[in-house]
């Protein structure tokens, strides 16, 4: 929300000091829209009673970065050990839903994202 609410404000002190162009309300208002947009989509995931905070920019990065440290420590043979067990850490439970055509493997981590795993049928022995 901060990068949409500091060029709002931004823009609105400029206009308070007397400049004021078409660009300049152009551009307000697509900010502002977005902040409208940014706005309903939180409160469709809000929980009555609970506030939604913002995280710090830098952490998409760091999370990319320890992510791609994991992936490299499993491919590393003396700390593959310990990656697995940083790993488990991670994962709330493993999901497995027979199909159809085989099952599907859903693994919730605690960082909220589900990945989700297809595999084809099974021998009868496993099923």
């Amino acid at each position: 929300m901060p990068r949409v609410r500091k060029p709002i404000k931004s823009i609105i002190d400029v206009i308070k000091e007397g400049m004021r162009t078409p660009d300049m309300k152009k551009k307000l208002e697509t900010l502002e829209a977005e902040r409208e947009k940014v706005e309903r989509e939180a409160a469709a995931f809000s929980v009555p009673g609970e506030k939604i905070i913002d995280f710090h920019p830098g952490l998409p990065a760091l999370y990319r970065r320890k992510i791609a440290e994991i992936q490299m420590a499993l491919k590393d043979e003396a700390l593959r050990r310990e990656a697995m067990m940083i790993l488990r850490t991670l994962i709330e439970k493993v999901v497995v839903t027979p199909t159809e055509t085989g099952v599907e493997v859903a693994v919730p981590s605690l960082l909220g994202r589900v990945s989700v795993k297809r595999f084809p049928a099974l021998p009868s022995i496993w099923r």
